[in-house]
């Protein structure tokens, strides 16, 4: 998007500021502007709990923090307070918990689907911010169900190569149907509003399995699902070869990674998961596992003494045991 002139009024409108009086805060920048692609790191909250609200609530909102001054104090030496601001969004239709999200750059749009006894879905496009819209008129979309309830589901992006359309991708959940079980993956594709199943040799790896973490390597094509839990909290990770439609087992993890973790890889050689329920970054050397297949894990260690590096010791706070990790990803990230 293109700077604003006038940063704040076209913002005050759609909700940008204090969430108690949608005033917003004072700013040493005036021209701060909303540039989506570059200048700032969003972190989304669509529904869940909510002070006085219960668990489930439509309440959205979005922390918004400048990039540029975000990266700078990184790398500070000196502590210092990170300015944010807060964006009211619209409410959703319906109460939720459990639900996962996800920003699709290409569609400029944040995707919300299942959570506790819900099948639904629902886009928000922040197109909005762009043109002169009330806040009537911005709302978030319903799209079609999906063909059963999960609660905490993994979800990805995927590129389609033959038309290089991102897709959105649901993988597992839970079902509190005691009759049911959910181990399938579902495929929204905006362009057609239609979901489809992921069409593989075998279904996916684990019945039931919610709160895990996923990745989309769009270089191979590969879907990586870890963590997350079944029964009890899982050490579990798995591949899906899109160019195959074959899923792999992978080694499990020393850890057990519940709470959606953080997946990714480095050079597309390399891949890491961390988790604050774990409290620890894994890694595993997937060329070494391709020609050993007794590869394991490893665990990041602390440079001056034989020990794991936690999260909680290199971010120094503490974490309660069933929250999250906050991500804060840029769209340059490769």
């Amino acid at each position: 998007t293109t700077k604003m002139q006038n940063a704040w009024s076209p913002l005050q409108f759609l909700g940008f500021g204090n969430p108690a009086d949608e005033t917003p805060p004072e700013s040493p920048d005036r021209n701060i502007g909303l540039e989506l692609s570059n200048n700032y790191h969003i972190l989304f909250k669509v529904g869940g709990f909510k002070m006085f609200h219960g668990w489930k609530s439509t309440y959205c909102s979005a922390m918004v923090l400048n990039t540029m001054k975000l990266d700078s104090l990184c790398n500070s030496v000196h502590q210092q307070a990170v300015q944010w601001f807060n964006w009211r969004l619209p409410s959703l239709p319906h109460k939720v918990c459990g639900n996962s999200c996800i920003y699709s750059p290409q569609h400029n749009c944040v995707f919300s689907v299942g959570g506790d006894r819900s099948k639904k879905a629902y886009a928000l496009s922040l197109n909005a911010v762009k043109v002169n819209t009330t806040k009537k008129d911005w709302c978030w979309l319903e799209l079609p169900e999906m063909s059963g309830d999960r609660y905490a589901p993994a979800v990805c992006l995927v590129t389609d190569k033959n038309n290089s359309t991102q897709k959105l991708c649901v993988i597992g959940g839970r079902s509190l149907d005691s009759s049911a079980s959910v181990d399938t993956v579902q495929l929204y594709d905006a362009q057609s509003n239609e979901w489809t199943l992921l069409q593989t040799d075998q279904e996916v790896f684990e019945q039931n399995l919610y709160r895990a973490g996923s990745f989309y390597d769009e270089v191979q094509q590969h879907i990586y699902v870890g963590g997350g839990q079944t029964v009890r909290p899982s050490c579990k990770m798995f591949a899906c070869d899109l160019r195959k439609m074959q899923w792999m087992t992978l080694p499990s993890t020393r850890f057990a990674h519940n709470f959606y973790p953080i997946i990714w890889k480095d050079n597309n050689q390399v891949l890491y998961i961390t988790s604050t329920n774990a409290d620890c970054v894994e890694w595993l050397d997937l060329r070494q596992y391709a020609q050993n297949g007794d590869k394991e894990w490893t665990v990041f260690q602390c440079s001056d003494k034989n020990a794991a590096l936690t999260l909680s010791h290199a971010l120094d706070t503490t974490f309660p045991k069933d929250c999250c990790i906050a991500r804060l990803l840029s769209a340059n990230v490769t």
